[in-house]
């Protein structure tokens, strides 16, 4: 007769789910993300997701998938292996500064602490952010500050940032951001003509001041809250309206045409009319007249 566990997990249990977890994230953030950088590797080894999740949460920690951190998901722990490939893209050297959008749990930062001799994070909300910090402080990650604000407005000083990631999608890129990064200092930021579907891009900041933007992978942050590069209520709710508008459109599509002509109708609008357009969107500011 197997033995039945009234008081559920022990410690040993939790550390055994946790070493599998990581060796399994590792893997994926290789093959996946293709993430080399051995500081990242060891930035999940040194923080526990546990000590972050929500106590009702704390079953999905050592799962790579988003965690909510309220009832309406507006705020979350982002997926691990998505975090890593973000971190890979800021090419963290041990060193410097690098300043978050969206603290949220706090998760993020303290990865970011074990990446960066400073760390500042930005949190619109004042209570979530008020728990991350208790969070951060009482697991020992004190080279993190946390600030409540608008996070467009990043945090304006002399010394500029060299890496700036932000962890919610964005309208545009918010021009005090971009001011805020030093010369060949990168930022990752997902962007997108929607609150709920993005690109991440990767932002490198030139001598003359102009930047190189590459586009990584399609991805789906909850929205920048912010009217100065990211998006409103009133964007919201007309965002759901037409996701659910165009899920009728799309099934109405599905009826008389066959994959291939759908495929070749996307290709044609991507390459014709979105593409060309994204950078205007992307950095309104640089091509205002």
């Amino acid at each position: 007769m197997s033995e039945v566990r009234i008081r559920g997990l022990t410690q040993e249990d939790i550390n055994e789910r946790r070493e599998r977890f990581d060796q399994v994230l590792e893997s994926r953030m290789r093959n996946e993300f293709g993430v080399k950088n051995p500081l990242v590797f060891e930035a999940f080894k040194k923080v526990d997701r546990r000590a972050f999740a929500p106590v009702g949460y704390r079953a999905l920690s050592y799962h790579d998938r988003t965690i909510p951190l309220n009832s309406d998901a507006s705020s979350t722990i982002s997926q691990p292996s998505l975090v890593g490939a973000m971190i890979e893209h800021l090419q963290p050297t041990g060193t410097g500064r690098v300043l978050e959008i969206g603290t949220a749990s706090g998760y993020n930062a303290a990865l970011l602490s074990t990446c960066y001799d400073k760390v500042d994070t930005i949190e619109y909300d004042e209570e979530i952010a008020f728990q991350a910090s208790h969070t951060l402080k009482v697991n020992g990650f004190n080279n993190v500050r946390v600030h409540v604000g608008d996070g467009a407005e990043g945090i304006p000083g002399d010394e500029g940032y060299d890496g700036i990631i932000v962890t919610a999608g964005a309208k545009f890129v918010p021009k005090p951001l971009l001011n805020q990064l030093k010369v060949d200092g990168r930022m990752v930021i997902p962007v997108g003509q929607t609150p709920y579907e993005q690109r991440l891009l990767q932002i490198e900041k030139n001598d003359d001041a102009s930047v190189a933007m590459s586009e990584q992978l399609g991805v789906t942050f909850v929205p920048f809250m912010s009217e100065k590069g990211g998006w409103n209520k009133k964007d919201i709710k007309k965002a759901e309206s037409s996701k659910e508008y165009a899920k009728e459109l799309l099934e109405v599509i599905c009826m008389y045409m066959g994959p291939q002509e759908i495929a070749e109708i996307l290709a044609h609008v991507y390459e014709n009319v979105a593409r060309p357009r994204f950078s205007t969107k992307v950095f309104p500011y640089l091509y205002a007249e």
